[in-house]
């Protein structure tokens, strides 16, 4: 009988142990459904994260997300471009660089080209671990550096539950009960263009474009405002609402290995020749009608707002007067790196003033104005060591893009026309100033 007990009570402890052992193989946080947690909560809103009690909040998000996340992977300068174009297609995305830096990204349209990594990174918002957290709205890779030995890791998250939809825009998409023969006369000028025309294409683009919708080739741009103010037949500037519709097999990177046969239907509003109110990006051969048809209006379907169905893209463009700025800049040296479309300009021990001699220390003028204009204009042997009087011009205008994928993949499934649209800042003319002098520091 005591043999039999040590037996049985020798049989518990090896239970005992390897529960112990499978709990320590499988230590990560188990997170309820409907659970409030840190996760969730910095997808809504990144400040939600300085609410979190734990040591270190980045750390409990890296830990949670490799639970939550529906794809993790581990950035390089190899997979770095096809990583971003996953987390395009993602309902939200976020880069940790060990546990010292958190990264939500924000805008895939807001991006510039890093030398370091190779493409164009995102912009983002979300914090720097050091005493405390630091808050940090840029362009993911100046916070998190260049490809080193860092542990930088994407985290995707494909969840389409309320929480993440809480701060998406609310929209109401047009009604299909509209005058049938008006959009019949309508639709024609545009199904002539059409490659392959069936009665799902008819179907799509009448359910949107309404009787008083403008054709955008009956319209044409101002080249005195930038070529980004759109003007009626008569060259008033337009107010009203356009429709354009545009093919993949335009855009040339999008082409690349097969033709792309898609379709998206842009209809833009204008006020006085600027776009304002919520332009629309659909794919009229979505099936919206398998929604509808379980009692789902098209008002109802917010969470179908994605590339492949409908973009809502909200736009309040105002007039911006030309303003001239003058500053004086000066540098010992400097370096271009090139890349296949753009280029970096780095200068060395660079200064700014104000033409009064006062030395300015908050301009970079790589921000206002871009390194193309930079290396055509400023980045030449002639300047070096030499005080340059710079005149700028801000104004609304269109911005010069190179051909790349990006681009093209942006102004098709995620932009309206008129594209590269923004308030800028030009370099009008370089003199070198021969009796300039600094002000002496105090």
């Amino acid at each position: 009988m005591k043999n039999a007990f040590f037996i049985l009570v020798v049989c518990l402890g090896f239970l005992a142990c390897d529960s112990d052992s499978d709990s320590s193989k499988n230590n990560m946080p188990i997170v309820s459904i409907g659970e409030t947690n840190t996760v969730d909560l910095f997808l809504e809103d990144v400040n939600f994260i300085l609410r979190d009690s734990s040591q270190n909040p980045i750390v409990n998000f890296r830990e949670l997300s490799e639970v939550m996340a529906s794809e993790i992977i581990l950035l390089d300068t190899i997979n770095v471009a096809n990583a971003l174009e996953k987390a395009r297609k993602s309902s939200h995305s976020v880069v940790v660089v060990d546990n010292h830096t958190i990264m939500k990204i924000t805008s895939f349209k807001d991006s510039k080209m890093s030398g370091s990594w190779g493409t164009f990174m995102p912009r983002g918002e979300g914090f720097i671990k050091k005493s405390e957290l630091k808050y940090k709205n840029d362009y993911i890779n100046n916070v998190i550096g260049v490809p080193s030995n860092k542990r930088v890791t994407l985290y995707l998250f494909n969840d389409k539950s309320a929480i993440y939809q809480a701060g998406a825009e609310s929209y109401s998409i047009p009604e299909s009960s509209i005058d049938s023969a008006a959009v019949k006369e309508q639709i024609n000028i545009n199904l002539d263009s059409l490659e392959v025309i069936n009665s799902d294409t008819q179907l799509g683009l009448a359910r949107f474009i309404k009787a008083d919708y403008i054709s955008w080739d009956s319209l044409i741009t101002d080249s005195d405002h930038g070529f980004c103010f759109m003007m009626d037949k008569n060259k008033n500037l337009f107010t009203g609402t356009a429709y354009k519709i545009e093919y993949g097999k335009d855009f040339w990177f999008l082409n690349e290995g097969e033709q792309n046969d898609e379709i998206r239907l842009k209809i833009i509003p204008f006020v006085q020749g600027l776009k304002k109110g919520v332009a629309k990006i659909i794919n009229p051969l979505y099936d919206f009608d398998s929604y509808l048809g379980l009692g789902e209006s098209l008002e109802d379907l917010a969470y179908l707002k994605n590339e492949n169905s409908i973009l809502m893209n909200t736009f309040n463009e105002t007039p911006v007067s030309k303003v001239k700025k003058i500053i004086v800049f000066k540098f010992e040296d400097f370096d271009i790196e090139y890349f296949d479309v753009s280029a970096m300009v780095h200068f060395v021990s660079d200064e700014y003033y104000s033409m009064d001699g006062t030395r300015l220390l908050d301009v970079e003028l790589w921000e206002l104005i871009g390194f193309e204009d930079l290396s055509s204009r400023i980045a030449l042997d002639q300047y070096k060591n030499k005080y340059l009087r710079i005149s700028l011009d801000s104004c609304y205008a269109k911005e010069e893009q190179f051909g790349h994928y990006e681009t093209d993949y942006g102004r098709f499934y995620l932009e309206t026309p008129p594209y590269n649209c923004s308030p800028r800042t030009t370099i009008t003319n370089v003199e070198v100033l021969k009796n300039f002098h600094p002000l002496k520091k105090q």
